[in-house]
């Protein structure tokens, strides 16, 4: 008589497959959550860009008109040139912190004169994107600089907001 083998699959078991799939998804999840943060950065910068753009073309055009002009920029992101349809800042991108020497709003809209020599008010505004990556672009009103801000106190110190 011969003696019984146990069965021996060569396959994986359904328990083996549910614990590496598992451990996929966890991985999965945290690359997701690091790219979007590096998507949400990128996006930033990027609204960063274009506001300083749109800044020095504003400045540019009073300049040019020998008139004021007015900038104005609202918490949703949403910037008004002068003679042009509102733009926004991009996908996901919010003022949620706007700040002049005279004035600071969390809502509502900062608006920037412009004088017919290219200058304004020096001013701040926070972007952020996603709720938690921001940076505070800072427009020196003088000479139309930008600086990129991340602390608030910095801010602060060039406003004299106190």
């Amino acid at each position: 008589m011969r003696a019984s083998r146990p069965f021996r699959s060569s396959a994986f078991s359904l328990v083996e497959l549910v614990v590496v799939l598992t451990i996929v998804a966890v991985l999965a999840g945290g690359v997701m959550l690091s790219v979007r943060t590096h998507v949400a950065r990128a996006r930033l910068m990027a609204a960063c860009r274009l506001l300083a753009a749109w800044d020095a073309q504003t400045r540019q055009a009073a300049r040019a008109a020998d008139r004021p002009l007015l900038l104005s920029i609202a918490s949703s992101g949403t910037v008004r040139l002068p003679g042009r349809k509102p733009r926004h800042l991009g996908h996901g991108i919010v003022a949620d912190r706007l700040w002049t020497g005279k004035q600071a709003t969390r809502r509502g809209t900062l608006k920037v004169v412009i004088a017919t020599t290219g200058q304004s008010d020096t001013y701040a505004v926070r972007l952020t994107s996603g709720g938690h990556v921001s940076r505070w672009i800072v427009v020196l009103g003088g000479s139309g600089q930008v600086l990129e801000l991340e602390d608030v106190r910095d801010v602060q110190a060039l406003l004299a907001v106190r």
